[in-house]
């Protein structure tokens, strides 16, 4: 929840990535462990969240650890850019991030996750808030040429640089400018403000998303069942249909989802059901099911042209997208252009406004080589650099407890809070006996409570209208 939780205007502690969980059973029945694979993280909500929402919980919760902000110069969250809407931090009602930090430090050591992975986690979220602080101002060149981007505060790039632990220069190239290929020679071009600040967005969702993709890999490590025969029950925990004041790429992608799995039920619960029903000569009331496929149709071509967008490079844009909505996929009844920019569809939940803005950003969200290339010179970020290659988390093994600047510590009480009686030493190794005695506990609870339970059908005559003896909170 740290990770890939976030306070919405709904909800303060919304789930802001999709999962679905496969619990694992031995032959005994009993709990033998759990599996879980994630998708659609929020990765826009790293760099841009609205007013009154929240960036990803664990961000917050970070800052309140004086010795991790002292160790890289992180300022409040008021002071940045990724925190905050118009220097405004909103707040959960209730809940402490201090306190939360301090339930995250003690759960990761239960997977393996000890305090010199943890200080290299808290080095790459700073990285983030350092890097989504970054402004550029306009520059000239001597020659007179185009304006071009310039990083506004070389301080804070600096901050920025030692995070990551590349050079300085090398940062400030990969965000400024980048080499393009043009009849077999290399050409520099310099980025605009834009650019530049497109370049940035992207560096952060992308490392931020690859530490995701990490913490669930070694959860996975731990908790994952080592039968394979074991039997499993799957859990699939999505978004909810999403409408919002302003609905953009992410409640498209989580709408499109919701209404494949509307189509899905239907399908499985009652389609289905009717005609085996008919088979069978039952007569059942034919009552009308409202089918989304026409739907589901429309949206699958409106995301093929907006992939056309995408592959145009830089003559791509979210103009000629809308217009292809309105040439192409105008459907009555489904989906049509509204005011400059926006288009409606009437799902199967209701008719949801979307403003194009920001769409083919969003859907091609890839790093220039340049600043793939700037990942190979940083120290300590092996494992996340191959997670972003497109290797797994068991593939990028333990994060790099390497501290680019020897004189970078976290503080003491975060070392000391990281690890909990009995947790095992500081490399994380108590924490599969760890997981496995709460598993063992909980299954043991589990019986316990079978059996009150067997015992209340059998004597205290719960099925005779009695009542059943408590068996505990």
């Amino acid at each position: 929840e740290a990770f890939g939780n976030a306070k919405t205007i709904r909800n303060d502690n919304s789930s802001r990535f999709g999962k679905y969980v496969a619990v694992q059973y031995d032959e005994h029945g009993c709990i033998a462990g759990a599996s879980t694979e994630t998708y659609l993280l929020e990765r826009s909500r790293v760099v841009d969240i609205s007013a009154g929402e929240r960036n990803y919980h664990i961000f917050y919760q970070l800052l309140t650890d004086s010795g991790i902000r002292s160790a890289w110069s992180l300022p409040p969250a008021e002071s940045l850019d990724v925190l905050n809407v118009d220097g405004q931090v909103a707040r959960l009602a209730g809940v402490s991030d201090a306190k939360e930090f301090a339930v995250v430090r003690r759960a990761l050591p239960a997977f393996g996750i000890g305090p010199p992975e943890q200080a290299a986690v808290w080095r790459i979220l700073s990285a983030v808030l350092l890097l989504g602080n970054l402004a550029f101002s306009l520059a000239s060149d001597a020659a007179g040429a185009d304006d071009y981007a310039q990083v506004a505060d070389d301080a804070a790039l600096a901050c920025a640089a030692a995070a990551l632990g590349c050079e300085e220069g090398s940062l400030r190239v990969a965000l400024l400018q980048k080499k393009i290929n043009v009849a077999g020679e290399d050409i520099t071009q310099r980025y605009s403000i834009k650019a530049a600040q497109i370049c940035r967005d992207a560096l952060c969702k992308s490392i931020f998303a690859a530490l995701f993709d990490w913490v669930v890999g070694r959860i996975n490590a731990v908790s994952r069942s080592a039968n394979p025969r074991s039997s499993s029950i799957g859990i699939l925990d999505i978004f909810g249909f999403e409408q919002l004041q302003t609905n953009s790429f992410e409640q498209l992608c989580i709408n499109f989802v919701n209404e494949m799995l509307q189509e899905q039920f239907n399908e499985s619960v009652f389609a289905a059901e009717r005609r085996l029903f008919a088979a069978e000569g039952v007569e059942v009331e034919d009552g009308s099911l409202q089918s989304s496929a026409e739907r589901l149709r429309l949206m699958t071509r409106m995301l093929q042209g907006l992939d056309d967008q995408c592959r145009l490079g830089e003559r791509g844009s979210d103009e000629e997208f809308f217009q292809e909505i309105g040439q192409k996929h105008t459907v009555r009844g489904i989906c049509q252009q509204e005011q400059r920019g926006v288009f409606s569809i009437s799902h199967y939940a209701g008719k949801v406004f979307y403003t194009t803005d920001g769409f083919v950003l969003k859907n091609s969200d890839q790093l220039p080589p340049d600043v793939t290339a700037l990942f190979a010179t940083c120290v300590g970020l092996e494992s996340v650099i191959t997670i972003l290659n497109g290797g797994t988390p068991a593939d990028a093994g333990r994060l790099s407890a390497a501290d680019p600047r020897a004189s970078a510590t976290t503080s003491a009480s975060s070392v000391r809070d990281s690890a909990p009686s009995g947790a095992g030493p500081a490399g994380g190794g108590g924490g599969v006996s760890a997981f496995k005695l709460n598993l063992s506990l909980a299954n043991a609870r589990a019986s316990q409570i079978e059996e009150a339970q067997a015992t209340a059908r059998g004597v205290g005559g719960a099925g005779r209208g009695g009542r059943p003896p408590p068996v505990g909170p």
